[in-house]
């Protein structure tokens, strides 16, 4: 859901792709952050979410903002306008940064909010059964 939120917000603007490409692109921004929403709220496990899964998720969206920025120094090119070191200057492109995690901080924990109104043992307890 982030990165359809993002490529829509930020990035969408910044490219017109043509033919197979707009397809690939409206798969890969579009279709495919839906459909897993979509399945996300249908069919998938919410029992035992708790608060901090949110922070666990950005494992990966920190781990790739570390590449992105040590892969940019050396290469100097960066794969988003709003982490363009080159053109933005740190300051500017890590504070764009710590607000794209903020956003992935902050659906996180609206997912959170939404495993435990949904999940299928509403009293919270997992794989407890009462007598």
């Amino acid at each position: 859901s982030i990165v359809g939120l993002v490529y829509s917000l930020f990035l969408r603007s910044v490219w017109d792709p043509q033919g197979w490409q707009s397809v690939a692109d409206h798969a890969l921004h579009d279709a495919i952050p839906l459909a897993y929403v979509l399945y996300w709220l249908t069919s998938a496990p919410k029992d035992g979410i708790s608060w901090i899964e949110p922070l666990k998720w950005l494992v990966y969206p920190l781990t790739y903002m570390a590449y992105s920025f040590a892969r940019g120094a050396v290469a100097m090119w960066y794969p988003y306008w709003f982490v363009d070191v080159t053109q933005l200057g740190y300051s500017t492109a890590l504070t764009n940064s710590a607000l794209v995690l903020t956003a992935f901080v902050v659906v996180g924990a609206v997912y959170v909010v939404l495993a435990k109104l949904l999940r299928s043992d509403p009293a919270g307890r997992s794989g407890a059964q009462s007598a």
